[in-house]
């Protein structure tokens, strides 16, 4: 999401001071509201659904993980254990790997086109 994010400011799609605090954290609600826009912006007639089943999926990785930190170590910075109580009980691996492929793949070819346009624009 940083990645489109960051495409989308070299194409003037988003306010660099609106997502400057954004691309500091690891906040996929904040990622993902200024992702959207970009993508909303440059594909306005586009297919929902793709976008819809991309935000239900970071909206239940942000509603597990708000700081963006419990996924990525097991204490918190002042050397606590995570509580996990936001997580599911029990969980599908493989579901949980076609769900976050398709998601990245979305978002790949999305940042691939923009990067393409960029580059266009660079180059005219």
């Amino acid at each position: 999401m940083k990645s489109i994010i960051r495409v989308g400011l070299g194409l003037n799609m988003v306010d660099r001071t609106k997502v400057e605090e954004a691309l500091e954290t690891h906040n996929l609600a904040k990622l993902w509201t200024h992702t959207k826009k970009v993508l909303t912006e440059r594909w306005p007639d586009g297919d929902d659904d793709p976008l819809r089943g991309a935000e239900a999926v970071v909206q239940e990785f942000h509603q597990a993980d708000r700081t963006g930190q419990v996924f990525r170590y097991d204490r918190d910075k002042k050397g606590r254990p995570h509580k996990y109580d936001k997580l599911p009980e029990h969980i599908s691996l493989a579901k949980l790997r076609e769900t976050t492929d398709g998601v990245f793949n979305f978002l790949d070819a999305t940042w691939s086109e923009l990067e393409q346009n960029l580059s266009d624009m660079r180059s005219d």
